[in-house]
């Protein structure tokens, strides 16, 4: 199954719960979800990033807020994806 989402929701990986599911909180996160105009769903796949590492994982809600569980391995961005962490500016964007 292919994540729902073209390019990959921004996520901060140290911002997890304690089973390693990811909190979509942070601004950076929910901005994303506005910007492509995401609204999830519970076991959606969804793709993220930290702009450095990458994953996909399923989507769920508890303790009201989403949060997406790794299906696949932390992997390394290439240097040559748009997103990578060498392309990002100041503020956040690439």
């Amino acid at each position: 199954m292919n994540p729902i989402n073209g390019e990959p929701i921004f996520a901060d990986f140290g911002n997890c719960d304690e089973d390693g599911a990811i909190r979509l909180v942070t601004s950076g996160s929910l901005g994303d979800l506005q910007r492509m105009n995401i609204s999830l769903l519970e076991g959606q796949l969804i793709w993220l990033t930290d702009y450095d590492v990458e994953v996909i994982g399923k989507a769920a809600f508890r303790n009201c807020a989403w949060v997406v569980t790794p299906t696949s391995k932390l992997k390394q961005v290439a240097p040559e994806a748009p997103y990578h962490i060498s392309k990002i500016n100041r503020n956040g964007t690439v």
